[in-house]
């Protein structure tokens, strides 16, 4: 999706998770996130992200543990 340039173009968006990410794009504050693969916890830190993994399930991986 592409940032609305106006707020007559916002206003237009109908969906309030549509109007909320145009916003955000806008603005530039907004934050990508995703499910560690593991426990299901959110992680928005860039290494995390990018690993699938959380700090904790990353260890636990990395010692063996289940």
């Amino acid at each position: 999706m592409i940032a609305p340039d106006t707020d007559d173009e916002l206003e237009k968006l109908r969906e309030p998770a549509d109007k909320l990410m145009a916003a955000a794009l806008r603005t530039g504050t907004y934050r990508l996130a995703s499910r560690c693969h593991s426990c299901g916890a959110w992680l928005v830190d860039p290494v995390s992200v990018k690993r699938h993994l959380g700090p904790v399930c990353a260890r636990r991986e990395k010692d063996g543990e289940s």
